[in-house]
Order: structure tokens, then sequence, then C-alpha cells
């Protein structure tokens, strides 16, 4: 019996892979995706894909005929390549999260005291795992010199 469900799984999660390698994106072709069962549903997967100009979440529904309806999810663009974003993945910080990072989305934000830029990976997000969430903040004062790096264990309440 256990070997079944095994096998069930490893099924559905390659139905579920194939359905997202297989779709475009906003127009572009995934360059990977990931899939992530659903702790309630064997037949409903959340889902990563990562393209050239962005990282989609995705759900992926499976029906008994191994037939999948996907949802248009989420589309988080990534940010154009700028000076913080460049000095920002530079930092020793960023670039040992990087390693281990398989779907990295990058925000900027402008404040009064200078920028921020945040680094996660959705994988945590799509695999339903946002507790103790790993990201890398790298803070800049207002003419553009690093303040602090530091990778940090968040849960979602900090935006994307």
């Amino acid at each position: 019996m256990v070997a079944s469900y095994i096998g069930l799984r490893a099924d559905l999660h390659a139905t579920a892979v194939a359905q997202m390698q297989n779709r475009s994106y906003v127009g572009e072709l995934p360059r990977q995706v990931a899939a992530f069962s659903d702790f309630v549903s064997l037949v409903t997967w959340h889902g990563v894909a990562e393209t050239e100009s962005a990282v989609h979440e995705v759900t992926v529904r499976i029906n008994s005929s191994r037939r999948s309806a996907l949802d248009p999810g989420i589309n988080l663009f990534k940010p154009e390549a700028n000076s913080l974003l460049q000095a920002a993945q530079a930092t020793q910080a960023t670039k040992n999260f990087l390693r281990v990072a398989r779907f990295p989305k990058a925000t900027i934000q402008k404040m009064d005291t200078g920028s921020e830029v945040q680094i996660r990976d959705l994988r945590y997000a799509a695999a339903g795992e946002v507790k103790r969430e790993p990201m890398v903040t790298v803070d800049f004062d207002p003419s553009g010199k690093i303040i602090s790096e530091e990778i940090v264990w968040t849960g979602r309440d900090t935006p994307r």
C-alpha cells in the first residue's frame, strides 16, 4: 500500500511538472519549473516556473484522466538590472544565499533613509513552508553605499 501511494505521488508529480513545462507564461517558455504537493490533496500541486523576465506561482489540479487545469497564477516580474541590484549580488551574504536558492526573486525598495534589496527563494512559498523562509537583505544609504547585509529567516509578512 505504501509503495502504491509513493508511486501514485511520483506519477502525479511528473504530470504536474510536465504540464508546467509544456505551456508559456506571459508569452515566454519556462527555464525551470518545480511542483510541490498540497498537504490536503494528492491532485493539487503548487508550482513555480521561472522565465526570462519573471517567476510565476501557479496551482496545478490533476483529474482522473491525468489531464490538469493550470490556474493563471501570480506573475512576479524580475527587476531591471541596476547598480543597487548588482552591488547586492556582489555581497557575500547574497552569494551564499544564491548558491542554494532555486527560484530567487529580488525586490528593491526605496526609502527615505536609502534603499533595501530583498531576495527570496520562491520555492518556500510554493511548498507552503513560509514560517521560516530564508531571505537576504542588503541595505544601502542614500548615496548607494552598503550599510548592512544579512540572511534572515522570516514569515510571509514581508512584501514579495
